[in-house]
């Protein structure tokens, strides 16, 4: 399972089907739901792939990644992360 809390994201991958995402290192990768809640109480929104890209040290490294994250400005999205959060993965509806 995968937590969008952050509306940006979240609404980017609703409408487009596909989006860039901030997670720690360690995350699993494949097929598994997209949420929004917490884990005692939440919402399936789709079923997604989840794939690992890369990892960055500094905000300017997500430029590539930017026009599919939902946010307008790299450093606004390196901002919204939780500060373990600079590996970079691709989410895309799955089914």
């Amino acid at each position: 399972m995968i937590f969008f809390n952050v509306p940006e994201a979240r609404d980017h991958l609703m409408k487009n089907g596909l989006v860039y995402t901030l997670r720690k290192a360690s995350r699993s990768t494949g097929v598994t739901r997209a949420v929004v809640g917490n884990y005692t109480k939440h919402t399936t929104l789709c079923q997604v792939h989840i794939g690992k890209m890369k990892t960055v040290s500094h905000p300017d490294e997500l430029l590539p990644f930017l026009s599919s994250s939902g946010f307008e400005d790299v450093k606004v999205w390196w901002s919204k992360a939780e500060p373990t959060a600079r590996t970079v993965y691709r989410v895309e509806k799955y089914g």
